[in-house]
């Protein structure tokens, strides 16, 4: 069936970083505290296209999604879900991931994208996370 549901209020974007660097979206807060997770949710992470200017060959763009109980301290919680690679003077396509939140999540979720040493200006591209239920 699928999580087909889109709330407006349900969206997170950031700009992609400059150069070497790490940016954050805004996090979701899904209100639960120290009790399990159990809602159905799942989080689409929307990386736009880059041009070969933008990312050379070889180098990468990783999203990861991380969480945290006080919405002041993130741990990792899925490393590399996706990961944009510059390619054959290309760039790299826009991709998209989707990945269901586990019972075991934090009250707060984010996205973190990190851009690679050599990775140039990035800012102009926006990073889309959507909370989908």
């Amino acid at each position: 069936m699928g999580f087909r549901i889109r709330d407006a209020e349900l969206v997170e974007t950031v700009a992609l970083p400059v150069l070497s660097d790490t940016v954050y979206t805004d996090p979701f807060d899904l209100g639960a505290g120290a009790q399990d997770f159990v809602a159905d949710a799942e989080l689409r992470i929307e990386a736009p296209a880059l041009a070969v200017g933008e990312l050379a060959n070889g180098e990468t763009v990783v999203y990861a999604v991380e969480h945290s109980a006080d919405g002041v301290t993130y741990t990792t919680l899925m490393a590399s879900v996706l990961t944009q690679t510059g390619a054959d003077g290309a760039g790299a396509a826009a991709a998209n991931a989707q990945v269901r939140l586990p019972v075991d999540v934090n009250r707060y979720v984010r996205v973190a994208a990190v851009a690679s040493d050599y990775a140039n200006d990035l800012s102009a591209k926006t990073l889309t996370v959507r909370l989908l239920t």
